[in-house]
């Protein structure tokens, strides 16, 4: 399709874990728009959904699809057993990060479908009073009983000791006011004629406006352009540099102070660059 020369525009469903070179031949094939399963930015959270995926991956494809002018249409969904507040407090520190990026389409709860693990064994999960979907009720003339045999969507309760209601609302609020309110500005990374990297930032909430980076700081942040463990970022340097001397401690550093002003997005272990 690349090839082909056309002016195409295709939509396509697909997973999060593309690589840099895929986004990229997607791109040059005509494929504007996506949707790559992305519901959540909580690595517990998506363990909990037993999506595969991880939080720096989803942002990861969100950043290289930016950069590949390419639509991503990403959710954010919440209600899951066993989430905690804590999954929602990362998540909010994620996307304030991430603003510059295409915010998700929707924030909404989960749903009870047939044939789900949830609908399978709701006692596993610690759902109650599983029930057809209210609307069933004013659509067909059955007793419960029949309801139960053909409904395809149920509502649901949670039992008291894991009720998660309220710990994504102020992720909600977030994603409606991001949406509401675009940022206007963007983080950005240009290689200089003379070998260095700038980043420039100009979102809203810029700490750092400009930041040039050479040597080992240009290596570690190019590097992360796809996400890397931290002591793999160690690692890069001391093969790319083994006339330098440093600590581990040194990059450690250098790699936190990128987080704290939101040029660069961590998990506690691995690092990846923002920028695009």
């Amino acid at each position: 399709l690349a090839r082909s020369g056309r002016s195409l525009q295709i939509f396509y469903e697909v997973k999060s874990n593309l690589s840099r070179e895929q986004v990229r031949l997607l791109s040059e094939a005509g494929v504007n728009r996506i949707q790559p399963g992305i519901e959540s930015l909580s690595d517990h959270v998506l363990k909990l959904m037993r999506k595969g995926a991880t939080a720096l991956r989803n942002i990861q494809l969100l950043k290289w699809c930016r950069e590949f002018n390419i639509i991503a249409e990403w959710n954010i969904l919440y209600g899951f057993p066993g989430e905690t507040q804590e999954d929602y407090r990362l998540l909010l520190e994620l996307l304030r990060s991430i603003r510059f990026l295409r915010p998700p389409c929707a924030a909404g709860p989960i749903r009870l479908d047939r044939f789900s693990p949830y609908h399978n064994s709701p006692d596993d999960f610690g759902l109650i009073k599983v029930r057809p979907l209210s609307t069933y009720r004013y659509l067909y003339p059955f007793d419960e009983e029949s309801l139960n045999r053909i409904a395809y969507y149920f509502d649901f309760d949670y039992a008291p000791e894991n009720d998660p209601t309220g710990y994504a609302a102020e992720v909600v609020a977030y994603v409606y006011d991001w949406k509401k309110n675009l940022e206007q500005g963007t983080l950005c990374s240009i290689s200089r004629p003379d070998g260095t990297l700038v980043i420039l930032d100009t979102r809203s909430d810029a700490t750092v406006p400009q930041l040039i980076l050479s040597g080992l700081e240009q290596a570690a942040y190019e590097f992360c352009d796809q996400l890397q463990a931290g002591v793999n970022v160690v690692r890069h340097l001391r093969a790319s540099f083994p006339e330098v001397e440093f600590s581990d401690q040194q990059v450690f550093t250098f790699l936190q102070s990128l987080v704290e002003n939101r040029l660069m997005v961590t998990d506690g272990s691995n690092y990846l660059s923002l920028a695009i």
